[in-house]
């Protein structure tokens, strides 16, 4: 409702009815209700989703592979939870004569979102993606959450990558950053994670499989 006329002693508020979200208890009614009453922004303005729309248009991976790492051909996974809708970090590792560098690759959001550009604008106005029941309202539109901007698997992707190096007792060493190109080997989940790591090892790549024994190995050091 959008108030026409504020209350006073004298007489009730009065207003118009701008929008009938449904009966109550109705499938779906409670999360548009809790969307309205924090005034949560469920739409993307036509001037953003252009925006987006020019970021992916003009992005060129061989442009920027000149001046970014490359390590589409490392071993590199997600893991997240099974009901997850975006995969924007990845992990690595590699054996060094005393220790272990974990990588850890952020997907290179900046690279898309110009400052000051209606993709920019309304990022700040939303601040972060919030997760509903069921429902989402990211922070960017879903033709970049979903797509360049999201580690899937098999897909080259830019990132942000922390390399930081351990020694064999699992103490910090060094650490250096890095613009790179990643290529998903395997979008994996919790549960399966879990289940490597317990021997469940049938139908995995054997890559896969030893990466996360390091990386088991180099959580219980650390």
């Amino acid at each position: 409702v959008e108030l026409t006329q504020f209350p006073t002693q004298q007489q009730p508020a009065r207003g118009v009815i701008v929008e009938v979200l449904g009966r109550r208890g109705d499938p779906g009614i409670d999360t548009i209700s809790i969307i309205r009453q924090y005034h949560f922004r469920d739409q993307f303005p036509a001037e953003t989703l252009e925006d987006a729309r020019r970021a992916i248009h003009e992005h060129d991976l061989d442009e920027e592979l000149a001046h970014r790492e490359d390590l589409r051909d490392h071993i590199i996974v997600t893991i997240d939870p099974d009901e997850a809708k975006d995969f924007d970090d990845a992990i690595s590792i590699r054996r060094l004569p005393h220790g272990h560098e974990l990588g850890v690759h952020i997907a290179d959001v900046s690279t898309f979102v110009q400052t000051g550009k209606p993709l920019d604008r309304e990022a700040g106005l939303r601040g972060n993606s919030i997760y509903l029941p069921g429902h989402v309202l990211p922070m960017l539109p879903e033709v970049l959450s979903n797509g360049l901007c999201s580690l899937q698997e098999g897909q080259p992707r830019l990132t942000k990558s922390a390399f930081i190096e351990y020694d064999a007792k699992g103490n910090r060493k060094a650490a250096r950053f890095a613009n790179t190109v990643i290529q998903s080997r395997k979008r994996l989940t919790y549960r399966e994670a879990t289940g490597i790591l317990e021997g469940h090892t049938q139908g995995h790549d054997r890559d896969v499989v030893e990466l996360l024994k390091q990386m088991d190995h180099l959580a219980r050091l650390i």
